[in-house]
């Protein structure tokens, strides 16, 4: 569901909502909501109507595959029944119910936000009684790239494997089909569009959108007047059931909270650790620290950034631009990540950030920002300027707005 104060991906929608309102009257399907949630009252506007799209047989055959105590039974499900979760299977019957409920088809623009929109669309498209028109996708996610990393990095048995494997090609079969056939295709960054038009190199080049945020007035460095014999307050945001974010998590504890621990002269410090959606999994990692806040999922994001004197972003995998090294910027807080967290910005680093991609740089750079309360205010400064000129949600919106309203020409 779009929502500007959601997770990143609620965020983007949001972004593509605001950009094909632009070019005349939106029908938005979520195929992903939680129960009762509504569209916002600030994007609610800019939509016809809302249609909320389960995927009920799908869930009745995941559930059926958990049930089922055969492994021989499981590998066959896996591998013939169940597609990658990506891919949001319909049966014939919804797919039709799908096309009858948004008018038979036939819309103008078709936009399928991530993976799954676009397999939605070409889905209810076969049951429709007139084709859409142009269609885009946004891959958000380089998909099938994830996979493999992912995979490489599980310890899973053979059949876990095999499946892995089938299901990863089937979504790299999605992406080089919508690469080579739809109008366009949107991703975050240049880093994932040369990476992507490596699957079909003839196709069209896809086109970047980058990730956005609304300019707001940054909030006072509340340590930086003061900070001598007070803690440094450190942050770190996101959505904790996605895997990045909870290898963030792991790693910083495991590897970068020793290394502050050890740091010469030494650094009091507490960190705070927010976002929604954790499965006990990281509190439980957290509790044994005196160090970590656990606070989980925050009414207002400004709640946790406003004691923050550093943001952290200790991120080693994922794609696109993270939103919340942008939002840092916004809200005025200077931020120590890794080279993979600042992927896809464009920021540079001594100035509108600090990079560090061992343990021992980030706590040393950690340490840098604590040290010098009139350097953050002007690295947080400097920052908030990147965002006005590069990543303002308007202006984006505006220049994705020209991509969509553009003729499309794949042939």
């Amino acid at each position: 569901m779009p929502n500007d104060a959601r997770s990143g991906a609620s965020q983007r929608a949001a972004l593509h909502l605001r950009a094909l309102a632009q070019l005349g009257p939106v029908d938005l399907v979520c195929l992903i909501a939680d129960p009762g949630e509504e569209i916002p009252p600030p994007l609610r506007h800019l939509v016809a109507s809302v249609t909320i799209e389960p995927r009920r047989a799908e869930l009745d055959r995941w559930r059926s595959f958990v049930a089922d105590t055969s492994r021989l039974r499981k590998l066959k499900t896996a591998l013939f029944d169940l597609g990658p979760a990506e891919l949001h299977s319909l049966d014939p019957a919804e797919s039709a119910a799908a096309a009858a409920r948004i008018g038979g088809g036939g819309h103008d623009l078709a936009f399928g936000f991530k993976l799954a929109g676009a397999a939605w669309i070409e889905q209810v498209e076969r049951s429709a009684d007139a084709p859409f028109g142009r269609k885009v996708a946004d891959f958000d996610d380089f998909a099938s790239e994830f996979r493999d990393n992912a995979r490489r990095r599980r310890q899973e048995g053979p059949l876990t494997r095999l499946v892995d494997q089938v299901h990863t090609r089937r979504v790299r079969h999605l992406e080089t089909r919508l690469l080579r056939q739809w109008s366009a295709v949107i991703l975050c960054s240049a880093n994932d569009a040369d990476a992507v038009h490596r699957l079909a190199p003839s196709a069209k080049r896809p086109d970047i959108v980058p990730n956005a945020v609304p300019l707001r007035d940054p909030l006072p460095l509340a340590g930086a007047a003061d900070m001598p014999g007070k803690p440094v307050r450190l942050l770190f945001i996101g959505l904790l059931s996605y895997e990045p974010n909870r290898d963030a998590v792991r790693w910083f504890i495991s590897d970068i909270l020793p290394a502050l621990r050890n740091l010469t002269p030494p650094l009091d410090f507490i960190v705070d650790i927010a976002g929604r959606h954790d499965n006990g999994a990281l509190a439980a990692l957290c509790q044994p620290h005196a160090e970590v806040n656990f606070l989980g999922e925050v009414d207002r994001i400004e709640d946790a950034y406003a004691p923050a004197d550093i943001v952290i972003v200790p991120l080693r995998q994922g794609s696109g631009t993270r939103l919340k090294i942008l939002e840092a910027f916004t809200l005025g807080r200077p931020v120590v990540s890794t080279a993979k967290g600042v992927e896809g910005i464009d920021a540079q680093d001594g100035r509108d950030l600090l990079i560090a991609d061992t343990p021992q740089a980030f706590a040393k750079a950690i340490a840098t920002l604590a040290a010098d309360p009139a350097g953050r205010t002007q690295m947080a400064e400097q920052a908030w300027a990147v965002v006005k000129e590069k990543y303002a949600l308007n202006a984006v919106a505006e220049r994705e707005a020209a991509i969509l309203g553009r003729p499309h020409d794949r042939n």
